[in-house]
Protein backbone atom coordinates (compact mmCIF):
# COMPACT_ATOMS: atom_id res chain seq x y z
CA UNK A 1 0.00 0.00 0.00
CA UNK A 2 2.55 2.45 0.87
CA UNK A 3 4.18 1.92 -2.51
CA UNK A 4 1.07 2.45 -3.97
CA UNK A 5 0.55 5.73 -2.39
CA UNK A 6 3.92 6.95 -3.39
CA UNK A 7 3.28 6.34 -6.72
CA UNK A 8 -0.37 8.66 -6.11
CA UNK A 9 -2.44 5.03 -7.32
CA UNK A 10 -4.44 5.79 -3.62
CA UNK A 11 -7.94 7.58 -4.69
CA UNK A 12 -7.54 10.70 -3.03
CA UNK A 13 -11.31 9.74 -1.25
CA UNK A 14 -9.10 6.98 0.78
CA UNK A 15 -6.53 9.31 1.47
CA UNK A 16 -9.15 11.47 3.30
CA UNK A 17 -10.51 9.06 5.19
CA UNK A 18 -7.45 7.82 6.54
CA UNK A 19 -6.19 11.08 7.39
CA UNK A 20 -9.75 11.71 9.08
CA UNK A 21 -9.26 8.66 10.84
CA UNK A 22 -5.31 8.89 12.39
CA UNK A 23 -6.09 12.62 12.99
CA UNK A 24 -8.75 11.32 15.49
CA UNK A 25 -5.66 9.40 17.41
CA UNK A 26 -3.18 12.34 16.83
CA UNK A 27 -1.22 13.94 19.68
CA UNK A 28 0.68 16.15 16.85
CA UNK A 29 0.57 19.94 18.50
CA UNK A 30 -0.61 20.96 14.97
CA UNK A 31 -4.04 19.20 15.51
CA UNK A 32 -4.47 20.64 19.76
CA UNK A 33 -7.15 22.65 19.63
CA UNK A 34 -8.69 22.13 16.18
CA UNK A 35 -8.41 18.07 15.93
CA UNK A 36 -12.35 17.96 15.78
CA UNK A 37 -12.48 20.02 12.59
CA UNK A 38 -9.67 18.39 11.11
CA UNK A 39 -11.72 15.06 11.04
CA UNK A 40 -14.32 16.85 9.66
CA UNK A 41 -12.68 18.66 7.33
CA UNK A 42 -10.98 15.71 6.16
CA UNK A 43 -14.34 13.64 6.21
CA UNK A 44 -16.72 16.02 4.17
CA UNK A 45 -14.26 15.98 1.63
CA UNK A 46 -13.90 11.92 1.42
CA UNK A 47 -17.73 11.91 1.43
CA UNK A 48 -17.81 14.34 -1.60
CA UNK A 49 -15.97 12.56 -3.64
CA UNK A 50 -17.33 9.36 -3.01
CA UNK A 51 -21.17 10.53 -3.45
CA UNK A 52 -20.25 12.73 -6.65
CA UNK A 53 -17.81 10.43 -8.35
CA UNK A 54 -18.47 6.96 -7.37
CA UNK A 55 -21.79 6.78 -5.56
CA UNK A 56 -23.17 9.01 -8.69
CA UNK A 57 -22.33 5.87 -10.78
CA UNK A 58 -19.20 7.98 -12.26
CA UNK A 59 -16.76 5.23 -11.39
CA UNK A 60 -16.71 1.54 -10.75
CA UNK A 61 -16.43 0.65 -7.49
CA UNK A 62 -14.13 -1.24 -5.81
CA UNK A 63 -12.01 -2.40 -2.62
CA UNK A 64 -11.13 0.96 -1.97
CA UNK A 65 -14.73 2.13 -1.83
CA UNK A 66 -15.80 0.13 0.79
CA UNK A 67 -12.25 0.58 2.71
CA UNK A 68 -13.44 4.41 3.03
CA UNK A 69 -16.84 4.30 3.56
CA UNK A 70 -16.01 1.38 6.47
CA UNK A 71 -13.78 3.96 7.84
CA UNK A 72 -15.74 7.10 7.23
CA UNK A 73 -18.64 4.99 9.03
CA UNK A 74 -16.97 4.46 11.88
CA UNK A 75 -15.97 8.00 12.96
CA UNK A 76 -19.75 8.77 12.12
CA UNK A 77 -21.08 5.92 14.51
CA UNK A 78 -18.87 6.45 17.42
CA UNK A 79 -19.93 10.27 17.23
CA UNK A 80 -17.20 12.43 16.67
CA UNK A 81 -18.92 14.09 13.92
CA UNK A 82 -22.32 13.62 11.41
CA UNK A 83 -20.88 14.78 8.25
CA UNK A 84 -23.12 11.96 5.98
CA UNK A 85 -26.04 12.75 7.47
CA UNK A 86 -25.49 16.76 6.09
CA UNK A 87 -23.98 15.46 3.01
CA UNK A 88 -26.64 13.57 1.83
CA UNK A 89 -29.24 15.80 2.80
CA UNK A 90 -27.78 18.56 0.69
CA UNK A 91 -27.61 15.97 -2.40
CA UNK A 92 -31.01 15.30 -1.73
CA UNK A 93 -32.11 18.72 -1.48
CA UNK A 94 -30.11 19.92 -4.85
CA UNK A 95 -32.13 16.33 -6.71
CA UNK A 96 -35.67 17.92 -5.86
CA UNK A 97 -36.84 19.87 -8.83
CA UNK A 98 -38.01 23.16 -8.39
Amino acid sequence: MRKRLLDGEVPRYLVLAFAATATRYSMHPFFEDKQIAAVEAYAKASWAILLERVFAGDDCIDITVAQATVLLAIIEYTGEICIFTRIESMSLIRSVPA
